[in-house]
């Protein structure tokens, strides 16, 4: 893949990352924690998703050549409408929906915590552009891109571990594409036994 492409994938990748995370298990899960993941998480995807787009869009012009209308703005509206009059593929009005969106997060008082767009409409987001990154021909066909979590446990049976421990649970969140891995993420939870009681305990 080339640099747009990783550039896509991975954009795509940590949405769907970000999706799974509040559906994890830990020792700590609480539906609190869920809820703000959901209220943060995909307003920043889409940001970052939107930027991918504009880069895609100012490649696209430069390397096809397309004449640039006179006393326009050189801004995402106009290079959505451009494009797409050249093209004639893309669904501009998706985009513009998509840019808008973009912009009450992006130039909100209160970006952070604006809450434009729960997971749903971000995986809608997805693929619309999925669709206008293909029609662009970034890619031939969008890849299939998913997010998986895995949680292996080590044991030490005869013996603890080098710190101590009694048993491990290894954390993977990862992405694959086409079912190849792009980003992976771990950690490490360690069990110890309860201390032993000590000379001066009764």
């Amino acid at each position: 893949m080339n640099e747009i492409q990783i550039g896509v994938c991975k954009a795509v990748a940590m949405a769907r990352i970000g999706n799974l995370v509040p559906l994890i298990h830990d020792p700590l899960a609480s539906p609190f924690k869920a809820a703000i993941l959901r209220q943060l998480l995909p307003d920043l995807h889409l940001l970052t998703l939107v930027g991918m787009l504009d880069e895609v869009l100012i490649d696209y012009i430069d390397t096809q050549q397309i004449s640039w209308p006179a006393k326009t703005r050189h801004d995402l509206f106009n290079r959505i409408r451009v494009v797409s009059d050249h093209t004639g593929t893309l669904d501009a009005d998706e985009l513009q929906k998509i840019r808008v969106i973009r912009n009450s997060i992006a130039h909100s008082a209160d970006s952070a915590f604006s809450g434009k767009l729960d997971w749903d409409g971000l995986e809608k987001c997805v693929e619309v552009l999925a669709a206008t990154f293909v029609a662009l021909g970034i890619f031939p066909v969008f890849p299939s891109i998913a997010a998986r979590f895995d949680r292996i446990p080590e044991f030490f049976d005869d013996d603890v571990g080098p710190s101590g421990e009694t048993f491990v649970h290894h954390h993977s969140i990862a992405a694959t594409v086409d079912g190849v891995l792009l980003l992976r993420f771990g950690y490490d939870v360690s069990y110890f036994p309860p201390e032993a009681p000590s000379g001066n305990d009764v």
